[in-house]
């Protein structure tokens, strides 16, 4: 987009899991994986950028499974004691109580008792030194790419900027050079969950997950996990006369399940899910910005969900449907009057789902889902002085205008200056397709040429909290050309076939980016072909 724009990036991992199989019901694993990530980035036409100099992680995991089943009834006591007499006039050989054991086998199955154990502790450990700026995030088509040099189009040359550099006032703690990066490379130290942050963390989380086969047609998965953080924050080492803010604590996050799973019938299957946990609200590079408050780290998130699921013509079709609904929290990019940084929202997520598959021979194979989910940010709830969400159409440097690219002139106030937070309410989200549709229909030949087609289509997303501007229904149609054999395969992918015009929000509707929606969308990619061939040995 600009010239004076671009980014590099380097990320290394590594991963080492051992197995121990101590008997034919016991093993121990043990699963180490290490990460490194460093890049910088930046794109001076809509200020923002980042700069990474080397953040890395390590987690390690230890569990142990066993798998065992519990005796059904004790043996059978000796022939001529008192216990014996007692065993025969309490048996089951009776003709009502076979009746009563013919019911109950046929409401819960044949009894099993069969025990999958799944415990251990997991150790995690992050460091993030991360600099990140966007207090004076711009629309991305500000400038015009016929008629203004782009390298004159610099957020760093403007006057509202400049009055923030080195400013300890300014938006998110003022602007201030990024140490070790070029020139014009400039961080907030308060930005909050936008990610500046000189960051150390440890979490110790021991589990245990216990998955019990009650009958043939009764089982129970429960299981617990205990996570203690101990989180050490601070603003990033900066030039003098930068803010700073520091973050210490230490905090515990219980999680908890519960799903019992029953088979009336051989090709019926009904679940029931229910997880509470509580969860932190965490910068979007990783780590926890020093502006954070204890409540960040005891978010709540809980999903109650319930299913059916079908096995008919046998086994040639699977339906499977659901409906949920859960409580979650939303980061925000964004700040509040006073200059704070916005804290994160309580969401519910309702919806209910359906999916077919269908494979009556090994030649044909179809499979369709539709999902509806209504989903709602709850904003109403925050103490007098908050607000609601915050839409950055208009940027803290300018009110957006669309006669600025078309005339390639000089940047004016528009007509319609609509940035700025919204009430406190609640707010749908945006972003967002509440439907989803999606089917994929294969066909293969004997002699291993085949064919697929898919579609997919969303429905309406609106971009703003106004809810006057969207992107209108959308379908996209893809296909693919394969001729496959033992050793080998040739793929040939038709992508959006029909050439349609489709749009993406910048942030779709759970993102803390969802804010720019009203200044950033995404085309959609126009037809294309890729193709493959793979060998197998």
């Amino acid at each position: 987009m600009n010239p004076a724009g671009g980014g590099n990036a380097m990320t290394g991992m590594l991963q080492l899991i051992q197995r121990i199989k101590v008997s034919d019901n016991i093993e121990i694993v043990n699963n180490t994986f290490a990460w490194y990530t460093r890049s910088s980035w930046i794109e001076p036409s809509l200020y923002v950028d980042a700069y990474l100099s080397g953040d890395y992680e390590v987690d390690n995991r230890t569990e142990i499974r066993v798998n065992f089943e519990t005796p059904l009834e004790a043996a059978a006591p000796e022939k001529g004691s008192k216990e014996m007499k007692e065993y025969k006039e309490t048996s089951k050989s009776e003709g009502d109580e076979e009746v009563k054991k013919s019911f109950w086998e046929g409401a819960i199955g044949e009894m099993l008792m069969r025990h999958n154990i799944d415990a251990g502790i997991e150790w995690h450990y992050q460091r993030n030194l991360d600099y990140f700026g966007d207090a004076f995030w711009n629309a991305g088509n500000v400038w015009s790419m016929m008629t203004t040099n782009p390298y004159s189009w610099n957020a760093v040359f403007l006057a509202p900027f400049a009055k923030a550099v080195n400013n300890p006032k300014g938006p998110a703690g003022g602007e201030w050079q990024i140490p070790g990066a070029p020139p014009g490379w400039f961080y907030e130290p308060l930005n909050g969950a936008s990610g500046s942050t000189d960051c150390n963390y440890w979490t110790v989380n021991p589990f245990y997950q216990h998955n019990i086969d009650w009958t043939s047609k009764f089982s129970l998965l429960f299981g617990a996990r205990a996570n203690f953080y101990f989180v050490d924050a601070s603003t990033p080492p900066g030039p003098v006369g930068a803010p700073f803010a520091h973050f210490s604590t230490a905090a515990f996050a219980p999680l908890v399940n519960i799903s019992p799973v029953y088979k009336p019938f051989p090709w019926m299957t009904a679940y029931f899910d229910f997880n509470w946990l509580q969860t932190t609200n965490a910068a979007v590079i990783g780590g926890y910005a020093p502006t954070f408050a204890p409540n960040s780290f005891s978010e709540v998130n809980q999903l109650i969900e319930g299913g059916v699921k079908f096995n008919i013509l046998k086994d040639k079709m699977y339906i499977t449907t659901a409906a949920f609904t859960q409580n979650q929290i939303l980061n925000n990019l964004g700040f509040l009057p006073n200059g704070a940084p916005l804290p994160a929202t309580p969401t519910n997520v309702e919806g209910f789902e359906i999916n077919a598959s269908y494979q009556p021979d090994r030649h044909f194979w179809a499979r369709l889902g539709y999902i509806y989910m209504r989903a709602v940010e709850e904003w109403s709830g925050f103490p007098p002085g908050l607000h609601g969400p915050g839409m950055r159409q208009l940027t803290p440097i300018l009110p957006y205008y669309t006669g600025v690219p078309i005339a390639g002139g000089p940047f004016v106030n528009g007509p319609f200056p609509i940035s700025g937070s919204m009430p406190s309410s609640n707010y749908p989200f945006i972003g967002f397709p509440d439907q989803y549709f999606s089917g994929t229909v294969t066909y293969t030949s004997d002699v291993g040429l085949g064919v697929t087609l898919g579609a997919i289509v969303m429905s309406d997303q609106y971009l703003n909290y106004w809810y006057n501007t969207k992107i209108p229904t959308q379908f996209i149609l893809n296909a693919q050309i394969f001729y496959t054999q033992p050793k080998w395969e040739a793929r040939l992918y038709l992508y959006n076939f029909t050439d349609e015009k489709y749009w993406l929000p910048f942030g779709l509707g759970s993102a803390g980016s969802r804010a720019f929606n009203m200044s950033s969308i995404i085309a959609g990619w126009p037809f294309w072909i890729e193709g493959t061939v793979a060998y197998k040995f």
